[in-house]
């Protein structure tokens, strides 16, 4: 659900991790974050499948989440305390 949403923008770095060097070329990534990307997929990949998830299942929730805005906490636990009292 996290990914799907773009909660921290984990779908938007790890979305170049799927694509090819040509598309990688054709949509202005940089390779060396396409690289990273690869490098954290595959460390990703191994937890969620301990885990007894489906990988594919997973790629498809960060294909869907690369589009959605960057999702984030606006105020800090503390400041959301102070206003309820």
């Amino acid at each position: 659900m996290g990914v799907r949403l773009n909660v921290f923008g984990i779908a938007t770095r790890l979305y170049p991790a799927f694509l090819s060097e040509a598309e990688l070329k054709s949509r202005h990534f940089d390779v060396e974050n396409a690289k990273r990307a690869r490098a954290t997929w595959k460390k990703v990949e191994k937890i969620w499948r301990e885990l007894g998830g489906d990988p594919k299942a997973l790629e498809k929730e960060i294909k869907k989440g690369y589009d959605k805005p960057v999702w984030k906490h606006r105020k800090k636990i503390k400041d959301r305390n102070k206003k309820e009292t």
